[in-house]
């Protein structure tokens, strides 16, 4: 082999080589379109923040979608009148049903006829509240839906620390929540949040906690992270 047609393989290895690279960084989470690996809240739709905007589908082939957007000007302090988001059914006929509710609504999972979200920045009258297991007034929900949904619907919420909450993972047949008062650290990748305040961080004595709970919403543990 001479030594032009060596420069040429090395030069071509090196080319293949950047973009495998390119793409297994915009798929771990770590660039523009992954989010595989980031704690995600929808934002608008969440396209720009991986899953958050996906579909969740259920056994009757409904699928929902959450959306928010800013209800307020903003602020230095985002509150529970700061944003507005959108549960959205959509069936496979093309019909559509709305719940909407205060705050950051997270994407939902599904567990038989039950759906279960977060919602960061709540209003507590949105809910009928079965439990508060936070001892402090800076405080998010984790909900459950009884599916299919209609327009009387009304989830159910536990209380829970930390004003800003991870997506809920079912794993162990138990719920996992993550929630914090870092709103900035939550809402990584989230531009709605973002464009409202930029500016915005957490006192130096905020906290973080996991919660394990059991399907039917009875806590397991709390577990203050930091």
């Amino acid at each position: 082999m001479n030594k032009t047609k060596v420069v040429l393989l090395l030069a071509t290895v090196m080319i293949l080589t950047s973009a495998v690279g390119s793409f297994a960084m915009m798929g771990s989470g770590g660039g523009m379109m992954g989010g595989g690996g980031m704690m995600s809240s929808s934002g608008g739709f969440g396209m720009m923040d991986g899953m958050a905007g996906a579909p969740v589908v259920d056994a009757d082939e409904t699928a929902y979608v959450t959306s928010m957007l800013p209800s307020a000007t903003p602020g230095t302090v985002p509150t529970a009148n700061s944003f507005l988001s959108h549960m959205i059914a959509v069936t496979t006929s093309g019909q559509t049903l709305k719940m909407s509710v205060s705050g950051l609504m997270s994407r939902p999972v599904i567990d038989g006829n039950v759906l279960i979200s977060t919602v960061s920045l709540p209003k507590m009258s949105d809910y009928s509240i079965m439990a508060n297991e936070g001892t402090t007034t800076q405080q998010s929900v984790v909900f459950w839906l009884q599916l299919p949904m209609t327009l009387s619907s009304v989830p159910t919420a536990v209380r829970m620390d930390g004003r800003f909450a991870s997506s809920p993972v079912i794993a162990n047949n138990m719920i996992y929540v993550t929630t914090t008062n870092f709103g900035n650290g939550m809402m990584q990748g989230n531009d709605v949040f973002g464009n409202m305040f930029p500016n915005y961080t957490a006192g130096s004595t905020a906290k973080s906690y996991l919660y394990i709970f059991k399907m039917d919403g009875t806590l397991v543990s709390k577990t203050v992270l930091q």
